[in-house]
C-alpha cells in the first residue's frame, strides 16, 4: 500500500519536474537568441564618414602666365606692319621719336590711352602727315597693354628690358583710373601736352 502511494506521488511530481525543465530550456533559448549578435550588416566606420564631394574642395588657382607682347602686337601689325614701319600717309611708324615719350609720366600715359582707346586726328611724325584713324582696341587688359608697349619699345626702339621706364600693369591700371574712358578725339587732345612734357 505504501509503495503504491509513493508510486502515485512520483507519477504526480514527475510531470511537474519535466514541465519545469522544459520551461527553463525554452527560457534559455530565448535568452541566447536575445543575446546573440545581430546578423544585420554593420557599415564600417570609415564608410560612415561624410563623403566630401570634389566640387566642395577648393582647388588652388593656377599661376597667371606672363603675357607675350609679340603675340599681342599681331593685331597692331595689320596697320603698323610687322617691322613697325607703318604706312606713309595713313599709319605712323612705331619707332624713332616715339621712344622719347618714356621720359615723362604724361608721355607714357598718352601711349597707354592711345593703345586702348585709339586716336582720331591728323598727326605729324618725322615731317610726314598721317590722316588715318586708330580705333579703340577691345580686350586690352592692363597686362596686354603693358606687354605690347614694352614689345614696341624694346623691338623697334632699342630699349633694354631692364629699363625702369618700361610699362607695368599697375601703371596702365592707374592711368585708366585717372582718365576714365575716352574717345579717340579726347586722346588726340592730349598729344601736344604729352610731347611738350618730354622737351629738354
Amino acid at each position: 500500500m505504501a509503495f503504491q502511494v509513493k508510486q502515485r506521488a512520483l507519477l504526480f511530481i514527475l510531470p511537474l519536474l519535466l514541465g519545469g525543465l522544459g520551461l527553463a530550456s525554452c527560457g534559455n533559448t530565448n535568452d541566447r537568441a536575445s543575446n546573440a549578435p545581430s546578423k544585420q550588416a554593420v557599415k564600417p566606420v570609415e564608410t560612415q564618414q561624410a563623403e566630401v564631394k570634389p566640387s566642395a574642395v577648393s582647388q588652388p588657382k593656377l599661376a597667371t602666365l606672363p603675357v607675350n607682347g609679340e603675340k599681342v602686337y599681331i593685331r597692331c601689325a595689320a596697320c603698323h606692319m610687322k617691322t613697325g614701319e607703318g604706312v606713309k600717309g595713313a599709319f605712323p611708324p612705331l619707332k624713332g621719336e616715339l621712344v622719347q615719350l618714356l621720359n615723362s609720366d604724361l608721355g607714357k600715359e598718352y601711349l597707354v590711352l592711345v593703345s586702348i582707346y585709339g586716336l582720331a586726328g591728323d598727326i605729324n611724325v618725322a615731317g610726314e602727315t598721317y590722316s588715318g584713324m586708330m580705333t579703340a582696341q577691345g580686350g586690352m587688359t592692363p597686362e596686354k597693354t603693358a606687354a605690347v608697349l614694352n614689345h614696341i619699345m624694346q623691338t623697334f626702339n632699342g630699349v633694354s628690358e631692364e629699363d625702369p621706364r618700361l610699362f607695368t600693369a599697375r601703371f596702365v591700371t592707374d592711368t585708366k583710373t585717372k582718365y576714365g574712358r575716352l574717345s579717340g578725339r579726347k586722346v588726340y587732345a592730349l598729344r601736344d601736352a604729352a610731347y611738350e612734357s618730354v622737351l629738354p
